[in-house]
């Protein structure tokens, strides 16, 4: 391009003065100098692309020092760094100085610490919603233990907030269950006895699982998984691969099982059909025929027949925990933690109850030996 001058005055200012200086066009790295002084030179290549990779991601939403504060404010909270245990324990010290009840206080640390035992390498500030959500949802528990962990870990978080140890609530988005119908349903005595009366007569096959899961409290998954050689003649053995809690643990046969045992025992599974599909599709018939024998029988008072969910371990759990009164005896033979036991099946059935329940037997001669 061709450019004519006055002077040669004229034209050694517009080489070197500020002519010159309006023609350049200055690159990003001219720029971040201007704008951010010399300390901008202080930053790599990759730290310069990773923050323009921010700036891409944030678009109009805010900007990169907005983001970098709401970071600090969620990793390095005012109040300080807690373990989740740390946080409990001051929790309930000021429950204390408030003077709420024992009771209270005893069912709130147990719930709260059945929570913490599953993440012990989290700070309080690092648990998130997700972390509730698939813990909620790996349990097996009832819509009303839900409810209750749901609410005690509320006021958790809503004390850690409080005192700055958390940003947010992680709780957020998560929807308490609806009590209804849905709460634990165990079989009376009486509807134990009825449907191991219908398996003998009509599935014989699967009463020694039915039984071991009424009066040994195995999962269905342990079920499936457990072969005789694990079956002695005073404990049942579950091994660590087949444990929910992958831990080995042994349960103890009482007198009622040995029976059933002694005359239905044997073979070289427990299960004829190793699918839970099929399981169930037994335990449905045995449901629909107790339902035909109640209408048979005119003077029947007992109302409709139905299996409740996990009707077998539940009944389980709760007669035991009645008979001994000792959550940890209970625990340890449901592969389960005290705090669950005491949470879910305390009070559920009289010491009478119990003892009728640990003496169904089966209606058949035990075989000779």
């Amino acid at each position: 391009m061709k450019r004519d001058f006055s002077t040669i005055a004229e034209a050694r200012d517009w080489i070197f003065g500020e002519g010159q200086k309006k023609r350049a066009e200055p690159g990003p790295m001219i720029t971040l100098q201007k704008e951010a002084g010399a300390s901008a030179f202080h930053l790599s290549a990759a730290q310069i692309s990773e923050a323009a990779a921010a700036f891409r991601s944030l678009g109009e939403e805010g900007s990169l020092t907005e983001a970098v504060e709401y970071y600090l404010k969620h990793s390095r909270p005012i109040g300080g760094t807690f373990t989740i245990q740390e946080a409990i324990n001051t929790l309930i010290k000021d429950k204390e100085a408030a003077g709420k009840g024992e009771r209270h206080l005893r069912g709130l640390r147990w719930n709260l610490e059945r929570f913490s035992e599953d993440f012990p390498k989290l700070n309080l500030q690092d648990i998130k919603r997700k972390h509730v959500e698939e813990w909620l949802a790996e349990e097996d528990f009832s819509t009303a233990t839900r409810r209750n962990y749901i609410r005690d870990l509320s006021i958790l978080f809503n004390f850690a907030i409080r005192r700055e140890w958390i940003a947010s609530m992680p709780l957020l988005g998560i929807t308490k269950p609806t009590p209804g119908p849905g709460e634990i349903k165990i079989l009376s005595p009486d509807e134990a006895a009825e449907l191991m009366r219908l398996a003998e007569d009509w599935c014989p096959d699967v009463v020694a699982p039915l039984a071991i899961k009424l009066f040994a409290g195995l999962r269905t998954s342990e079920l499936f998984a457990l072969d005789w050689t694990r079956v002695g003649k005073s404990q049942i053995t579950i091994e660590a691969k087949s444990s929910k809690s992958r831990k080995r643990r042994s349960i103890s046969i009482s007198k009622n099982l040995q029976r059933w045992l002694e005359l239905y025992g044997g073979g070289t599974g427990l299960v004829t059909s190793a699918t839970n599909n099929a399981w169930h599709r037994r335990l449905q018939h045995l449901e629909e025929m107790a339902k035909l024998a109640r209408k048979k029988e005119t003077t029947s008072t007992c109302g409709d027949f139905r299996l409740p969910a996990n009707f077998a371990r539940h009944s389980f759990c709760s007669y035991h925990y009645a008979f001994f009164k000792n959550e940890n005896l209970t625990a340890a033979e449901a592969g389960n933690s005290p705090k669950v036991i005491f949470s879910n099946y305390r009070e559920m059935v009289s010491k009478e109850a119990s003892r009728f329940f640990w003496n169904i037997l089966p209606i058949r001669p035990i075989k000779k030996v």
